[in-house]
């Protein structure tokens, strides 16, 4: 949503004849079934196949309410969001490699809770 605009904006002027269908999900589509012509992800493609190439970067945070931090305490570093209630993806294995990558050892199951829309996620 923050770095479409102005690719989109960029598109149009490139290319004026050009028609395109927003899909927004946190699926994963399977580009060489063509599921999409194009996809905007953060992670690199499990796909070989595919020619992928960074946009940006964006930088990530984790975010808890005020109520749960006064409840369980602040964690200090990183590695402490293990003893925490984590909130993810239920089928994406995304959020679980981006936590091994930086030696934090999390599993499917060290989310308390998960679903597979951006929406549901946020209001838990």
């Amino acid at each position: 949503a923050y770095v479409l605009p102005d690719m989109m904006a960029r598109l149009g002027i490139e290319e004026p004849g050009i028609e395109v269908e927003i899909v927004a999900s946190n699926q994963v589509e399977n580009l060489l079934r063509r599921d999409a012509d194009i996809a905007i992800r953060m992670v690199k493609p499990a796909q070989n196949e595919l020619v992928a190439r960074k946009v940006c970067d964006i930088a990530l945070c984790a975010c808890a309410a005020i109520s749960y931090l006064e409840r369980h305490g602040r964690p200090l570093e990183p590695a402490d969001l293990v003893n925490h209630a984590l909130i993810g993806f239920d089928r994406s294995d995304e959020i679980i490699r981006g936590f091994v990558h930086y030696g934090i050892p999390v599993t499917r199951n060290s989310f308390r809770f998960r679903a597979d829309n951006q929406i549901v996620l946020w209001e838990a």
